[in-house]
């Protein structure tokens, strides 16, 4: 679940530094946007407006989805973590004593 909310996040800073980045230099190459032929200006804004629709949405949608993890699922990734570590540190001793046993049998 940890994982997930961090990727989610990577996801959110991604798309939303993406979305900055195009609004502050979007305006910078008037010559560039001179020079494309074969695409109208108002199809040209209706696709940017869309594109700024479907941004917006994805946002918005990870916001969501990020306020909805709880300190609970939080504490059981980490409580499931330990268990998981102890059962390695059991099953080592238990290997460990296993080959302790065979070497006095020798």
């Amino acid at each position: 679940m940890l994982l997930k909310f961090i990727r989610l996040c990577l996801i959110f800073i991604l798309i939303g530094g993406g979305f900055i980045l195009y609004q502050q230099h979007a305006g910078m190459f008037p010559q560039v946007q001179k020079a494309v032929k074969g695409i109208s200006t108002n199809k040209s804004q209706e696709i940017s407006n869309q594109l700024k629709k479907e941004v917006g949405s994805e946002i918005n949608q990870a916001q969501k989805q990020a306020l909805n993890i709880n300190l609970s699922d939080v504490m059981n990734f980490f409580n499931k973590g330990q268990k998981i570590t102890g059962d390695l540190r059991s099953l080592q001793e238990n290997v460990k004593k296993d080959i302790e046993n065979l070497n006095k049998k020798k």
